[in-house]
């Protein structure tokens, strides 16, 4: 069976540390909080092939998005 497996998602910024979130090879949970949840899973959505990703207070400074598999 073919499987798509996200190893990770890190955003990048000029002047910015990179920002990363991990993906366990089982089981990755994301919980609700005030750090981004949705920001996480709109931008998964976003480069597995959505239109946009809108702006938002988390996104500011970073300008790409990248996706391992």
């Amino acid at each position: 069976m073919n499987r798509l497996t996200l190893v990770h998602l890190t955003f990048l910024g000029a002047g910015k540390p990179p920002a990363t979130v991990e993906f366990s090879p089982g089981l990755t949970v994301i919980y609700a909080s005030e750090r981004g949840r949705s920001y996480v899973e709109k931008s998964v959505d976003y480069m597995l092939g959505a239109s946009e990703l809108k702006p938002t207070a988390q996104d500011n400074g970073y300008s790409r998005i990248l996706l391992g598999l």
